[in-house]
């Protein structure tokens, strides 16, 4: 069990499998109330999880592009992530910790986020912000697939 301070909770958000939400549910009632099991989120009521949160941990084995990562970022909420989140720029920039996917791992990385001081997650904030304003800004993006698109075009085509 990872040491917290005593008015951390661990907040669980998404959706899933009946099965596994319903093992999820029996374990979050075990834990007690530092870890609470919300659901799926949407519009506000996400946007207020994010705001709030002091990290997201996103422990996948497989990721494309991770949107939690990416709206936490937005929000200015550093993350919690594997490398199989394939966003090496959060870890360089400092936005992100690393951790694995099994609890041997997922609870060190998050007892290293809750010994972090204000001042250092301040930075890491800081850093999540400009990596959502600057490389993964929606402008970015769509410049980078407009760009890909046009490559992928046969020479002599209209475009």
């Amino acid at each position: 069990m990872a040491r917290r301070p005593e008015d951390a909770v661990l907040t669980l958000a998404g959706w899933g499998d009946e099965a596994d939400v319903a093992a999820l549910r029996m374990a979050v009632a075990a834990a007690g109330p530092a870890v609470r099991f919300v659901g799926p989120v949407y519009g506000a009521a996400k946007q207020d999880l994010l705001d709030t949160a002091r990290f997201t941990v996103l422990a996948s084995h497989s990721e494309g592009l991770p949107m939690a990562v990416l709206e936490g970022w937005a929000a200015g909420t550093p993350a919690i992530m594997t490398g199989e989140c394939n966003l090496p720029e959060g870890l360089a920039a400092g936005a992100a910790l690393e951790c694995g996917y099994e609890p041997a791992t997922i609870v060190p990385a998050i007892e290293q986020a809750l010994a972090i001081d204000a001042e250092r997650w301040l930075g890491m904030a800081s850093a999540a912000h400009r990596l959502a304003a600057g490389p993964f800004a929606a402008k970015t993006i769509a410049a980078r697939w407009s760009e890909a698109y046009l490559r992928a075009m046969p020479a002599g085509k209209d475009q």
